[in-house]
Order: C-alpha cells, then sequence, then structure tokens
C-alpha cells in the first residue's frame, strides 16, 4: 500500500471511531415521537439542567404551546445527555402529535443530574 492509500485508511478509520463514540453518547433513554415533514419548523426548544440530589430522583415538567392555531406538533425530541446508563426518562402527559402543544414529564435516576435537550416542531396546516 502507498502512501496515500495509508492516509485514506487512516482517514476512514479515524472517522468510523469518531461516528461510533457520538452514537455511545445517544442513550436509549431519549425520546423522539413523530417524523419531520417537509415545511415543519422549530417552535419550542431549550435546555433542562438539574442537579442531581444524593438519593433522590429529582424531575421537571415542562409546556410547549405552538405558536399559531393554524400549526399541529410533527415532532417532539427530548435528548437525554446524561452519562450513559445514567441518564434520565422522559415522557408525554398531554396533548403530544397533532396537537396544538405538548406537556413533557422529565426525571431522573436516583442521585443523578437531570439533562436533556428539547425540541419540538410544528406544520402549518392550512
Amino acid at each position: 500500500m502507498n502512501g496515500n492509500g495509508r492516509s485514506i485508511l487512516a482517514l476512514v478509520c479515524g472517522l468510523l471511531v469518531t461516528v461510533l463514540v457520538v452514537l455511545q453518547q445517544v442513550d436509549a433513554t431519549s425520546l423522539t415521537l413523530g417524523t419531520r415533514r417537509q415545511g415543519d419548523g422549530l417552535v419550542c426548544a431549550g435546555d433542562v439542567n438539574i442537579r442531581g440530589r444524593p438519593g433522590q430522583i429529582v424531575s421537571t415538567t415542562k409546556l410547549c404551546n405552538v405558536p399559531r392555531r393554524n400549526q399541529t406538533i410533527t415532532q417532539v425530541r427530548a435528548l437525554d445527555l446524561g452519562v450513559r446508563g445514567r441518564g434520565g426518562y422522559a415522557s408525554v402527559v398531554k396533548g403530544g402529535l397533532g396537537r396544538g402543544n405538548v406537556t413533557l414529564y422529565l426525571w431522573s435516576q436516583k442521585s443523578q443530574p437531570l439533562n436533556f435537550t428539547l425540541q419540538v416542531y410544528a406544520w402549518p396546516y392550512y
């Protein structure tokens, strides 16, 4: 193998390792409901960062109201940024896909912090 071949192989291996590391960061406790569709847009976004308390579960509720009456929610994402295996959980307790609002309940494992990125997308109907 010549010098160019080795350089390309090293680059490909480096990219593969990077992709695997990123994939490991996405925890199975993340919540994704629905699918994006052409023409939808981000209507709510934010981060949840709550310190863990020894021996306790920390939790919070987040509400997103779609800003316009002629829009419905197409996708809800709660991306868990916690340490793999020690992350938090998310569930929809009100509203959701096809509605004009969604309420998410987020909770941690015992003694662990709560770290999520939230995204809600909506699509205008006419």
